[in-house]
């Protein structure tokens, strides 16, 4: 149901999926956290309706970390667990890391952490990441540290 376009295939139901995480965001900050939740719930069954496997994966990282930084991060969880590409799944927990991390879930975010796995690399810099927070650097110190 996607179109071609540039040799990427767009489907309409990502645009959609990320329509209702802007909702659940602009909620979230509004302090609608019950219409927030029902808004990412709606971003999950319109990304689980992309055909395109790393399309799908690419919305539903998207989702978590949108989810993650509206302060709903045990949701977040969850939905990193539907992503089937183990970088992608990755990506999600990194996001979701770094907010914890940023708001002083310095325990959680190490548990978070842990739960990559397939990624090393991915793995590697959400600990940088992690450290990065605690020792209270600037962003810059992360890619610095790359090899």
């Amino acid at each position: 149901m996607g179109v071609k376009s540039n040799n990427q295939s767009y489907s309409p139901f990502s645009t959609r999926a990320m329509g209702f995480v802007l909702m659940g965001q602009l909620q979230a900050v509004a302090g609608a956290t019950d219409k927030s939740s029902q808004s990412f719930a709606q971003a999950i069954e319109a990304a689980r309706q992309i055909e395109d496997a790393s399309w799908r994966a690419m919305a539903l990282v998207e989702i978590a970390k949108a989810q993650a930084e509206a302060g709903q991060c045990a949701p977040a969880l969850e939905i990193t667990r539907q992503i089937e590409d183990a970088s992608q799944r990755a990506r999600a927990l990194r996001e979701i890391v770094k907010t914890q991390a940023k708001a002083g879930q310095i325990d959680q975010a190490i548990q978070t952490a842990e739960q990559i796995t397939g990624a090393p690399e991915v793995y590697t810099e959400t600990l940088l990441e992690i450290a990065r927070v605690l020792l209270g650097l600037p962003r810059e110190w992360v890619g610095w540290m790359k090899p």
